[in-house]
């Protein structure tokens, strides 16, 4: 009996804010309704979090004035908090077709210049039924995304192949200038809906897309058609399993970033000024069934010779474990200089993640041969607080100034 008034008494304590710092408990107080002989008030408001018992007009007020990306984190806070900024910001459609989709999404886009206003509807949640969802939504700077994260697995992990039209000729000025399109979990049911809007030349500024975490993606196509300055600058893909070849059609050669996070894939098209691989999730999808892995590097070795700047992971470097048995592994080399391919337009190699300089300067002497010109070669610090610049002597030079990591 008596450990139970102790715990009421606990309880009394913490909800009038007396246990709280001095700061919180002044809010507290402030928000602690009074009795009124008038009026019989009943409320318990937890003074750790009032702000979730407003109404819900004032909560979609509140979301309304934040940038999308920071509205879609609310959803952390509570279960409570897990829709409110899709209730508030994003237009419910049910059980809508490919057409409907088509036709919503199109008077989106070019309404957009009149109605983008922070307390406007930012985009539309397409109701599938089964709790499949998709969302599509404006963020700030002129970014479109499709998420299609709420479907099921088996349906996300359908094989589908994606042709992006990008179509660049003569943009209307009625039409907002979104520059970037980003699709997320995208199934072959989203894709129809991503192409149609596409080859109806809606997103004639488009400078940039990421695609992540398409599990069923095999295979990407980008046709660009573009005129004088436009045309796609920045690609992203990231996380697609499955992906096995990505290809790229650009008329004019101003392909500023590729940035790849996956298995390794076949390449085709435009060379980046500025190129990032990350293979650390392994060999192509399909390399266990006879798939060469040889033609994925080739692919890429290709691309980077027009490429300023170039970062890989240490994948490439890796020894395959059948070598261990060979004395030699210097005969797997071709000696054939003609065979070669020369790095002509490569200003600058950063070297970083080695365990040692004797390693570091294994690696550049057998990059040097395939340098035309020989770049600035610079190794990170193992603990990434300095740089250090590799001369031709194979010496190196601290640098006086130490950097981030």
């Amino acid at each position: 009996m008596e450990k139970n008034r102790i715990i009421e008494k606990k309880k009394v304590i913490e909800n009038d804010g007396t246990k709280l710092h001095p700061r919180k408990r002044k809010l507290a107080s402030e928000w602690v309704p009074k009795q009124s002989s008038h009026h019989n008030v009943n409320l318990e408001l937890d003074p750790k979090d009032y702000i979730s018992r407003l109404p819900n007009c004032i909560l979609y007020h509140i979301i309304s004035k934040l940038p999308l990306e920071f509205a879609v984190q609310t959803s952390c806070l509570s279960t409570l908090w897990k829709d409110v900024w899709q209730k508030a910001l994003l237009v419910m459609v049910e059980d809508p077709s490919i057409e409907d989709i088509d036709i919503t999404l199109t008077n989106f886009v070019e309404q957009l210049p009149e109605f983008n206003r922070p307390t406007q509807n930012r985009g539309f949640k397409f109701n599938f039924g089964r709790g499949r969802f998709l969302l599509v939504a404006i963020a700030s700077n002129n970014r479109l995304v499709f998420d299609f994260s709420s479907a099921e697995e088996q349906e996300l992990a359908r094989p589908f192949d994606l042709l992006l039209p990008l179509n660049y000729k003569r943009p209307s000025r009625e039409l907002i200038e979104v520059k970037s399109l980003h699709l997320k979990s995208v199934s072959p049911l989203a894709c129809k809906a991503v192409s149609s809007l596409l080859s109806k030349k809606k997103l004639p500024f488009l400078k940039s897309l990421t695609i992540e975490k398409c599990k069923g993606l095999q295979s990407l196509e980008i046709k660009t058609n573009e005129e004088a300055a436009y045309g796609l600058l920045t690609l992203i893909v990231l996380d697609c399993p499955k992906l096995e070849l990505i290809t790229l059609l650009k008329k004019r050669d101003n392909f500023k970033s590729f940035r790849y996070r996956g298995r390794s894939v076949i390449y085709h098209g435009a060379h980046p000024e500025d190129l990032m691989l990350d293979f650390r999730q392994g060999l192509g999808y399909k390399y266990k069934q006879g798939k060469d892995i040889d033609d994925h590097l080739v692919s890429f070795l290709d691309t980077i010779q027009q490429c300023r700047s170039l970062t890989i992971c240490g994948w490439f470097f890796q020894i395959d474990p059948s070598c261990y048995k060979l004395t030699k592994t210097w005969k797997l080399i071709s000696r054939d200089s003609t065979s070669r391919q020369i790095l002509k337009h490569l200003k600058l190699v950063k070297l970083e993640g080695f365990p040692n300089e004797k390693v570091e300067i294994m690696l550049v002497r057998r990059l040097i041969p395939l340098f035309d010109e020989t770049p600035t070669i610079i190794a990170k610090s193992l603990d990434g607080t300095r740089l250090r610049q590799l001369e031709v002597s194979y010496r190196f030079e601290e640098l006086e100034e130490s950097i981030q990591t």
